[in-house]
């Protein structure tokens, strides 16, 4: 059997769906965003089904617990912002972290030209070819600040 969950905006007037989730009752919940040429005011049965149809194509929610490599992301965000307020979605297996709270995201790239073992690089989708240093700590600089990210031009 088939559980169907849609999420509105908070405002109450905004009918739209931006996000949904589906429980086939032998699963956990899946999450997903609406792309927003997909979002819809009115939901009939037939736009339902569709949005449905197309949920290969779009972002999936995932939980940070659910992730490899979990820890790295932690080191890198966390110190930022509380992960708490971050969101993680994976679309054809990639992977992209957002910060709503500063409406900035990234996602991980790997480069063919780099070994196998390469865990890849963060890179800022708001800053065309920037990309988040490996190492986020400068040392004897910016002493009274705790938050920040560190971005560097171009592929590394």
């Amino acid at each position: 059997e088939r559980y169907i969950l849609l999420l509105r905006p908070i405002n109450f007037w905004d009918r739209r769906i931006e996000y949904f989730a589906q429980h086939w009752g032998f699963s956990k919940w899946d999450f997903f965003e609406v792309p927003l040429h997909h979002q819809v005011d009115k939901v009939s049965l037939s736009k339902l089904e569709d949005m449905l149809e197309s949920s290969k194509k779009y972002r999936r929610l995932v939980l940070l617990k659910d992730m490899p490599d979990n820890t790295r992301i932690l080191d890198i965000f966390g110190k930022f912002d509380s992960i708490d307020y971050a969101e993680f979605y994976l679309l054809d297996g990639s992977l992209t972290v957002s910060l709503p709270r500063f409406q900035l995201s990234f996602e991980l790239v790997r480069f063919k030209k780099r070994k196998l073992t390469d865990k890849g690089s963060f890179q800022s989708n708001e800053f065309s070819d920037f990309f988040l240093c490996d190492s986020q700590q400068l040392e004897d600089c910016f002493d009274n600040f705790r938050s920040y990210l560190l971005l560097k031009k171009g592929q590394f």
